[in-house]
């Protein structure tokens, strides 16, 4: 079981959500990362079977400060008018090149 400490990752919001994602990323990919120095990793024997995470809440509140839902619509939004079929609104000031 893999234990990481969520607070540890860093002082501010962003870094922490970034560093959690970054080291997690790394982990399975069987790298390094500075964040998993906040981890049992080396503690391991074989492949952890499961996470832990300490400071959930902490990640939940960071989670919750930052801008990501708003982000996560807006893009989604965005995906959503390019996969819709039919013209396209366009604008004066943007021109195609052959």
């Amino acid at each position: 079981m893999l234990v990481l400490d969520y607070p540890s990752l860093g002082g501010k919001a962003e870094e922490r959500v970034t560093a959690l994602i970054e080291g997690y990323r790394a982990f399975l990919a069987g790298e390094s990362h500075p964040a998993l120095l906040h981890s049992n990793r080396d503690l391991l024997e074989c492949e952890a079977e499961g996470i832990v995470l300490v400071g959930l809440e902490r990640l939940l509140l960071d989670l919750s400060g930052l801008p990501l839902a708003r982000w996560l619509r807006t893009h989604a939004f965005r995906l959503e008018t390019l996969l819709q079929p039919g013209p396209r609104p366009s604008s004066p000031r943007f021109v195609e090149e052959p």
